[in-house]
């Protein structure tokens, strides 16, 4: 129509001038970026399609507001000025384009021309990045990770170590900490190799984390008397469910001698060096006879005996009770060690004595002979020679 007016609005396909939010003027189409954004699709063009709400000078004026705040880090400032913009964000490409910016370059202006030039990353925008899932997995990790305390940290390092990975990862950040505390009092190198023991637990803390809650329940049932009577079936049910925890508790604890009340000697120790010794002495292991011929002439065989004794080296884990029971073992051999040496070296000296005195009479047997002593004669002079122990 010959007398429409036309409107500069920030909406509407209609517009043939675009309105800029962040300098309040408004600008031809080709002043403002491209966009994929939902709220974009609201300031459609003819010709140009999509736009971005800001145009190009206050997009490099907000990016070098948010540059400011990063304390010059290109990357942090990019991926904040797509969040804002809604625009696509390749980390990989923020990089290329980082590592190649000459002075004089402005870095929207020379990733947003690949971005919106380029069909790799047609329709393409920040949020379609993120999927909910993941938002909130991330979310919560995070919230997670600031309420978690340097100790419950560290509990949980060394679980991984012990276990190979994290068992209550899936767990509430709030009961987390009572479980990393409580299973790391559990780890010892018996459960290093044992799946089932490990299971088992993991079970007892997850148990005894349980009790606790039931504790709070039923706390929170009986503040008062009236209270008390109120509730009873349910403070009932409450407490039949703790004491069938408690069952399985114990149970476990029985099984796999996982307490110091139900520790045997199939469990207390096992892997340990005393442990190990103990069953070898139970067992008479020292009475087997050995097939030297299977052993040195099958390869099979030598490979399950070389598996076998690094499995039983890596078996072999000291505790602190073992180094004191060697260490001591080893000074009560040290002392016999040194005393029967001792022994030996007078044994020795008496000796030497003894035969230098027998080569001293040989000598004066001879000397005697030359003198032209007779036998009779000489026996007497060296019987009392002898005798005295002199020579």
């Amino acid at each position: 129509m010959a007398g429409e007016k036309k409107v500069l609005s920030a909406l509407g396909t209609a517009a043939q001038k675009l309105y800029c939010v962040g300098c309040k003027t408004s600008l031809d189409p080709e002043e403002f970026w491209d966009s994929n954004g939902l709220m974009s699709s609201l300031r459609t063009t003819k010709e140009s399609g999509c736009k971005s709400f800001l145009c190009k000078d206050c997009t490099r004026a907000l990016y070098k507001i948010i540059l400011t705040g990063c304390e010059g880090d290109h990357l942090e400032a990019l991926f904040q000025l797509c969040a804002t913009n809604n625009w696509y964000y390749d980390d990989l490409l923020a990089q290329s384009i980082t590592a190649e910016l000459a002075l004089d370059d402005v870095m929207p202006d020379k990733y947003l021309e690949v971005i919106f030039n380029n069909e790799e990353y047609k329709g393409k925008t920040f949020y379609k990045q993120l999927s909910r899932p993941y938002f909130v997995k991330m979310s919560s990790f995070k919230e997670g990770e600031d309420e978690l305390t340097e100790e419950d940290k560290q509990n949980r390092n060394d679980i991984k170590k012990a276990f190979g990975y994290d068992p209550f990862e899936t767990k509430p950040i709030s009961q987390r900490s009572m479980l990393y505390r409580s299973l790391n009092q559990m780890v010892d190198p018996t459960l290093n190799n044992d799946l089932v023991r490990q299971r088992a637990a993991i079970e007892i803390v997850t148990n005894y984390e349980e009790i606790d809650r039931l504790d709070v329940a039923i706390a929170k049932l009986s503040l008062t008397p009236d209270d008390i009577v109120k509730n009873a079936k349910d403070l009932e049910t409450l407490r039949k469910m703790k004491s069938d925890v408690n069952k399985n508790i114990s149970m476990l604890c029985k099984d796999h001698g996982l307490s110091a009340k139900y520790a045997n000697s199939k469990s207390r120790g096992a892997g340990t060096l005393s442990g190990i010794m103990r069953d070898m002495e139970d067992n008479d292991y020292d009475e087997g006879v050995v097939n030297l011929y299977d052993i040195e002439t099958s390869t099979s065989i030598q490979q399950c005996s070389d598996i076998s004794a690094k499995s039983v080296s890596t078996q072999l884990k000291l505790s602190d009770s073992d180094y004191a029971e060697m260490v001591e073992e080893q000074a009560i051999v040290v002392r016999q060690e040194i005393a029967a040496r001792k022994k030996a070296e007078e044994a020795l000296r008496v000796c030497k004595e003894y035969l230098r005195r027998q080569e001293l009479i040989v000598d004066l047997v001879q000397e005697y002979k030359r003198k032209g002593l007779s036998t009779v004669e000489i026996e007497e002079l060296i019987t009392p020679e002898l005798k005295g122990g002199k020579l």
